[in-house]
C-alpha cells in the first residue's frame, strides 16, 4: 500500500479505538445500573409488604367498625319491633328514621374490600 493510504488506514483505527468504549468501562456500568435496579427492586418489594400489612390492619378496624353497625341495627330493629306492638308509626319516634336512612347508607367493610386489594 501506499504511505498515504497506510496512515490514513492507521489514523483511522486510532480514532475508532479512542471512540470505542472498553468492556471493563461497560462492565462497570452495568454493574452500577444492576445495583440501582436492585435497590428499585428492595424498595418496591418492601413498599408492597408495608401496604399491604397496613391494608390489613384498617380492614380489621373496618370489620369492628361493621360489628358495631351491626349492634346498632339491633337496636333499630328493637325499637321497630315495640314501636309497631304498641301501634305507633316508627316515624313518630324522633330520630328513628334519620338513623334507619344512615343504616342503609353505611358502607360496609366488604364494600371497602373490593375497591382495595392486596397487591
Amino acid at each position: 500500500m501506499k504511505p498515504d493510504v497506510e496512515r490514513i488506514f492507521t489514523k483511522l483505527a486510532s480514532q475508532k479505538v479512542e471512540l470505542a468504549k472498553k468492556p471493563s468501562d461497560i462492565l462497570k456500568a452495568l454493574q452500577n445500573l444492576e445495583e440501582q435496579s436492585e435497590k428499585i427492586g428492595e424498595t418496591m418489594y418492601e413498599n408492597r409488604t408495608n401496604y399491604n400489612i397496613k391494608l390489613r390492619k384498617l380492614y380489621e378496624r373496618l370489620l369492628k367498625i361493621d360489628d358495631r353497625v351491626y349492634a346498632q341495627k339491633g337496636f333499630l330493629d328493637q325499637i321497630e319491633y315495640a314501636v309497631k306492638e304498641l301501634g305507633i308509626k316508627t316515624s313518630a319516634v324522633a330520630g328513628y328514621d334519620k338513623a334507619k336512612s344512615k343504616l342503609k347508607g353505611f358502607q360496609s367493610a366488604s364494600s371497602y374490600q373490593s375497591q382495595f386489594r392486596e397487591i
